[in-house]
């Protein structure tokens, strides 16, 4: 069968383009012909379609208008706007199913998040056009997002409504939580499947090799030095300035305790000359500039060196210019921080759990749900965040002090934090393997799910 992944972009190291990579591989080792149907298409094959990218220009103007502020529009003008872009989408869209011949189109957020109105409906029509199977994953939803909660114009509801995500009975709905998937079948009367995030739990472990060796080196971090990794995309809802806070309260807490020559799990020997460094290797969008520019100003002040590379990260490797891959940082970090207040499923959990690295990371609602009553263990936050008068989130110092300790006698303890990771990873492969996602796609193909 030749199936369609469907994206505003493909190649990037976002959440949603990770999953759909991991999604291609799974379906290609079954046999299927797998084509990237993307609105950007960075390093990867397939069709590109500008108009279905988040970013594109006519797009932008009816995003902001839509949901932020009516300036360029009359209300008429918009509506007009908007079902034009749709039809151009959608006349794009059935000429790529057609001429590649694809049988089953699987579209990734178009339908849930609210970033391209027009893309919806014209993908929706053009389903409907072709008659086409689709399965729509939804990662997240609108009603999620404070920003797509008070559309400019009745329109957009309009489109909210029918579009986000379309009731057919071409289309199959797949959500990552079960959180999301009682929402939808609240909040749209639709039933679907739950298919979390996944990882290839029978790749080769990721190692320090020639390629990687020199990135320590690169970022001024020692032998000796201890490093917390933050993998994720800089933005809002990641919450990291409670990263932040918490390697603070490690630092000035805990860290001048350690002993010379401490072993810790990851084989590094660690004493107190050793330094700490903080790297965060994500890329922000455009719409999240102002808060990474608020992580830099947080950065400066804290005791201890801090690294933004995504410069230096991409999803595969480069050599000229040197560019790293996501996998690359994990082999030079000893913690990974994941202090996320929202989540649709959390694919740096997954990564951090496959590296074999102890994970700090928030308890927020699906890792509460979904994640952690599988046996997945980590170094805890707590649940109890909470925004703070410059609009950041905030959690009182008695529990950064009580995780930094946590932490201080996990990593101090080798054979304990030896078979914390060694759980994780068995919970890991057990329940978000790729064999996992296998059977489900399969049931998906072979029409057992379909109404």
């Amino acid at each position: 069968m030749k199936i369609g992944l469907m994206h505003f972009r493909s190649g990037f190291t976002d959440g949603v383009s990770l999953e759909m990579d991991k999604q291609k591989i799974v379906l290609e080792e079954m046999g299927h012909e797998v084509i990237f149907v993307c609105g950007e298409l960075k390093d990867e094959e397939g069709i590109e379609i500008p108009l279905l990218n988040l970013l594109e220009a006519r797009n932008d103007v009816l995003l902001q208008n839509g949901f932020d502020s009516l300036e360029a529009f009359t209300p008429e003008e918009y509506e007009e706007e908007l079902s034009d872009l749709a039809y151009q989408i959608e006349s794009q869209v059935t000429r790529a199913i057609l001429e590649q011949q694809i049988e089953l189109l699987v579209v990734h957020n178009l339908f849930s998040l609210g970033l391209n109105l027009a893309a919806a409906k014209g993908v929706s029509r053009a389903i409907e056009k072709t008659g086409i199977r689709a399965m729509a994953h939804h990662h997240d939803f609108y009603w999620e997002r404070e920003r797509f909660s008070h559309p400019t114009l009745p329109i957009v509801n309009r489109y909210l409504s029918a579009f986000f995500p379309p009731d057919s009975k071409n289309i199959l709905h797949c959500v990552i939580n079960s959180i999301s998937q009682k929402e939808l079948l609240t909040k749209r009367n639709l039933s679907s499947m739950v298919i979390p995030n996944v990882m290839d739990f029978n790749q080769s472990p990721w190692e320090e090799d020639e390629f990687n060796r020199d990135l320590r080196e690169r970022l001024g971090i020692g032998e000796n030095d201890l490093v917390f990794l933050q993998a994720t995309r800089i933005l809002p809802r990641k919450a990291i300035e409670l990263a932040f806070e918490f390697i603070r309260a490690f630092s000035e807490g805990h860290f001048s305790k350690i002993q010379e020559g401490t072993r810790i799990y990851t084989d590094r020997k660690i004493n107190r000359q050793s330094a700490i460094h903080f790297v965060l290797c994500g890329l922000t969008e455009e719409m999240d500039r102002s808060y990474l520019r608020e992580m830099k100003a947080l950065a400066a002040k804290m005791p201890y060196a801090c690294h933004f590379i995504p410069h230096l990260i991409g999803s595969h490797r480069n050599q000229d210019p040197k560019v790293y891959s996501l996998w690359d940082a994990y082999t030079m970090a000893d913690i990974i921080t994941f202090p996320s207040v929202q989540e649709g499923w959390g694919n740096q959990l997954l990564e951090a759990i496959f590296a074999k690295k102890i994970i700090m990371g928030y308890e927020y609602p699906v890792l509460q749900t979904d994640i952690l009553p599988k046996g997945l263990r980590i170094v805890s936050l707590g649940k109890n965040a909470r925004i703070g008068e410059k609009g950041l989130y905030e959690l009182d110092w008695q529990t950064y002090a009580e995780t930094a300790e946590s932490l201080f006698n996990l990593i101090t303890d080798f054979p304990e934090s030896h078979r914390l990771v060694d759980k994780n990873w068995a919970v890991g492969a057990q329940y978000f393997s790729y064999d996992v996602l296998k059977k489900t796609m399969e049931r998906i193909i072979d029409g057992v799910d379909w109404e």
